[in-house]
């Protein structure tokens, strides 16, 4: 059993669940609402590193070739070298710059978890946009517009095809991984 620190206010947080835990390696990667994402290992349950993130983390951590992907409720991707848990890059989604309270609502948060094929990081966010990102560089590659209706489901990947759904949006949608365009949505 591992306690987390002290969760973070949060008041846009109506309807939201926690990280999800990804097991890797022997270890435990969990993200909380203290606004930390830890590394521990599953036979002690001691702390190998915890990594302070802006926001809360709801996002369940993604692990590809020695790096941890998770997104925060500020909209930051974060890129953290899994030995170590040191920050390698990050990623400002437009939600970043926005404020909640001129909408009312959360436009902010990532909780979509990330996908991973090959050198792409794939993720919704709050903001209604879906994203694909460099997973070396930390650039953006492409960003499919949903209008405002957020994107807090995880995306599947399948060959080169990404298909996810909005909440309010009430529709499923694929792209190309490579380039983001639209090939069917329901």
């Amino acid at each position: 059993k591992y306690e987390f620190g002290q969760s973070r206010p949060y008041d846009w947080s109506f309807d939201y669940y926690f990280s999800s835990p990804t097991l890797f390696d022997n270890h435990v990667l969990i993200g909380a609402k203290d606004g930390y994402v830890y590394k521990i290992n599953q036979q002690t349950g001691k702390p190998v590193w915890k990594f302070k993130s802006e926001g809360i983390v709801r996002s369940t951590p993604a692990v590809k070739d020695g790096m941890v992907f998770f997104g925060d409720t500020d909209g930051i991707l974060y890129a953290i070298d899994l030995l170590s848990g040191k920050e390698t890059w990050r990623y400002l989604t437009v939600g970043n710059g926005l404020k909640n309270e001129d909408f009312g609502f959360d436009r902010r948060a990532i909780i979509s978890s990330p996908v991973i094929k090959n050198d792409i990081v794939v993720f919704g966010c709050r903001d209604g946009f879906m994203y694909a990102i460099n997973r070396n560089t930390g650039k953006e590659l492409w960003r499919v517009d949903h209008q405002v209706s957020w994107v807090i489901s995880s995306p599947a990947i399948v060959e080169n095809t990404v298909v996810t759904g909005t909440s309010d949006g009430r529709f499923v949608q694929a792209v190309d991984l490579q380039t983001g365009k639209e090939i069917w949505k329901h």
